[in-house]
């Protein structure tokens, strides 16, 4: 049944960002809610179909090789490892170390972006190509032929992080604050206001904005500039944030609201506040349909309509709206987090106008380093605080599916007095229902976990068993940020054992921040309180039955005294190789498996090609990320060509039970 719109340019909007969503990902829990906006009809929906044509008009980047000459830039100041490669007006992203900014003849091959997407929905391919890049450039040789100067965005970068050459050692952080920039932070720093859910105050998003607006257009009337000037210069200071951001979708959706509010205004014509951010945001999807998967976008669009929206905004319904996203993005809950956010946010709008004061006046930095020195102090004692805290499982796609129907039915019931009225009289019922609905759907997920996980997290291993039981066991721990993500996926939070194969970084730089009941890891590679296995030693926990095959004495490289381990579990056979060489494993290990994590990352120096029943082999998981140690081989790769392969780095994680699989 299709219904009168009264909205239609919101309808576009919505529409075309849940096609664009659909489209790119090919996820269907973008299907339900872009059928329930398609029953609303009005003679000017036709133009969803432009954002149809818009997407049919994307290429696909394919491998290709490319010798010859091409330009070479910085990404930004900020980026000093990444470089925007233009190859017949087509730019690709390279990440390494060069000499500047020039003209090279390079011998490169040209690769597509990873498409998997991770937990939070973020993807490689989609964030990348929203930047501009096409693909990933992988470069074997630069020659330099001509250097060239970097373009006026990264000076002006350079310039204005010089410029707040007063904060000392806050100097990373009050440029972030002020311009995003979030990557110049320490790591440790940085992990830390992730898992506080602070993170957004380090990127240039709608609330800075709507405080740079606020501020200066309030500075401006006080000397009665006339608003012809005042916008002028509220729209020179968000066209410089465009282009220090790198066209960051919020700046583009700022410019396009304040020419759109000047247009209507000297017309002295009337839009509704509503429809114009709806036509800015189909606008801008038109020109970029990869914001359309991007976190930075939905939630900069919500931020924005939350702010100048009701008819007395608060920061307290921005951060009520977007609370369940930030639940999404962090898999933590904490009352506790959310009134720091609060807190914090409140007190930026008071002392980012300050601060960015502090770069035309430096005189006053030394106040603004007090300032910074006293927050870094407080997000310490924050991050170390577990009062309150309560880490909870990242929602399930169907979850995710939910909330989204549910934030669009919000906006759509602003097409139907007789909604409206609905939605205001069984309110309470509704959100009880969601919530009901929500949690017999994480449940159904919990339940979903069983079986074995090997985890994509990056150049390194990490491997999760869970029983039917409920019991989880953890092989190897990586050393990526990234694997605690999998672990509020998993909604693990403790462990009944786990195993480190050796000592390697990317094998066991987690552990001690692990709660678990036992461990165990190789005899010759002993860890504080891990009890000490050998070849012959069997465990068992639930169904699951351990065999260690490996180490039989001590060797010389640590690697080869890695622990070597049969794993019988969910109807499968699995053997984990550790760190092994080729030299160390025999025939008998392998002729019974199903499934065989292959030691070393792929390595060619853990290839055995005397071991013919390897190629026998229904799966062969290599576990690996972005790496300069060729890992895996070519030769490997080569060699097992007739058998099935899943590469933890282009196909992210995979989870075996029964027979059955799933990748994630």
């Amino acid at each position: 049944m299709t219904q009168n719109c009264r909205r239609p340019v919101l309808i576009l909007a919505i529409g075309s960002w849940l096609i664009s969503g659909f489209f790119l990902t090919k996820s269907t829990i973008w299907l339900c809610p872009l059928l329930i906006v398609l029953t609303f009809r009005d003679k000017r929906t036709w133009l969803i179909l432009l954002m149809v044509f818009r997407l049919l008009l994307i290429t696909q980047a394919q491998d290709q090789v490319y010798q010859g000459l091409c330009q070479v830039f910085p990404v930004d100041y900020t980026r000093i490892d990444q470089w925007r490669v233009t190859i017949d007006n087509t730019d690709y992203l390279f990440q390494g170390q060069l000499p500047g900014s020039g003209r090279y003849r390079v011998d490169a091959k040209l690769i597509p972006f990873r498409t998997n997407r991770y937990h939070s929905g973020f993807s490689e391919h989609d964030y990348y190509r929203s930047l501009g890049f096409h693909a990933r450039a992988e470069v074997d040789r630069f020659d330099l032929v001509t250097p060239l100067e970097e373009g006026w965005s990264f000076h002006l970068q350079q310039s204005l992080y010089r410029q707040l050459d007063g904060y000392d050692d806050s100097q990373n952080l009050a440029y972030a604050l002020l311009f995003g920039g979030s990557r110049l932070l320490d790591r440790s720093f940085h992990r830390s206001l992730r898992e506080i859910g602070l993170l957004h105050l380090l990127v240039v998003s709608g609330l800075h904005l709507r405080i740079y607006d606020r501020s200066i257009d309030r500075i401006l009337k006080r000397f009665m500039v006339p608003r012809l000037i005042r916008r002028g210069l509220i729209l020179g200071t968000m066209y410089g944030l465009l282009i220090i951001t790198d066209f960051h979708p919020s700046c583009v959706r700022s410019i396009g609201l304040i020419l759109l509010q000047e247009g209507v205004f000297y017309r002295k014509t009337t839009i509704d506040r509503l429809d114009q951010l709806a036509l800015i945001s189909w606008l801008m999807l038109l020109i970029n349909p990869y914001w359309a998967t991007g976190t930075g976008f939905l939630l900069g669009t919500i931020a924005h309509a939350s702010l100048v929206l009701p008819r007395r905004p608060s920061i307290l319904r921005l951060y009520l709206v977007i609370l369940p996203f930030q639940l999404l993005l962090n898999g933590i809950l904490s009352p506790f987090y959310v009134l720091a956010n609060l807190g914090l946010a409140c007190l930026m709008s008071q002392v980012l106008p300050l601060l960015a004061l502090t770069v035309i006046v430096p005189v006053f930095q030394n106040i603004g380093q007090w300032w910074l020195l006293g927050l870094i102090k407080i997000l310490h004692q924050l991050h170390q605080l577990d009062l309150l805290k309560l880490e909870v499982m990242m929602p399930s796609p169907w979850v995710i599916g939910l909330i989204l129907i549910f934030y669009i039915l919000l906006l759509l019931r602003l097409e139907s007095e007789i909604a409206t009225r609905w939605f205001q009289q069984y309110r309470i019922g509704i959100f009880i229902l969601l919530g009901v609905v929500i949690g017999i759907a994480q449940t159904a997920h919990i339940d979903h976990q069983v079986g074995v996980h090997f985890l994509d997290v990056g150049q390194g291993d990490a491997a999760v068993i869970i029983t039917q039981t409920g019991r989880s066991i953890l092989i190897d721990t990586s050393r990526s940020d990234r694997f605690f993500d999998h672990l509020r996926y998993l909604g693990i939070r403790h462990f009944d054992a786990v195993f480190i194969s050796h000592r390697d970084d990317d094998h066991s730089k987690w552990v001690d921040q692990l709660s678990y009941h036992s461990g165990y890891t190789s005899r010759y590679t002993p860890l504080p309180g891990f009890q000490l296995l050998e070849a012959g030693d069997r465990l068992s926990f639930d169904e699951v039955e351990m065999m260690i095959y490996h180490p039989d004495r001590n060797y010389d490289n640590e690697n080869d005294n890695s622990l070597v381990i049969q794993v019988y579990a969910h109807g499968k056979t699995f053997l984990f190789g550790g760190d092994v060489s080729g030299d160390m494993l025999h025939a008998s290990w392998i002729e019974d498996i199903d499934i065989f994590k292959y030691p070393h990352h792929g390595s060619l120096h853990s290839l055995n090609p005397n071991l013919t029943n390897q190629t026998d082999i229904g799966l062969i998981v290599l576990s690996y990320g972005k790496n300069k140690y060729q890992h895996p081989h070519p030769v490997v790769i080569d060699y097992f060509n007739q058998t099935m392969l899943h590469e933890t780095y282009h196909q992210g994680s995979i989870q075996l039970y029964n027979g059955h699989f799933r990748c994630y």
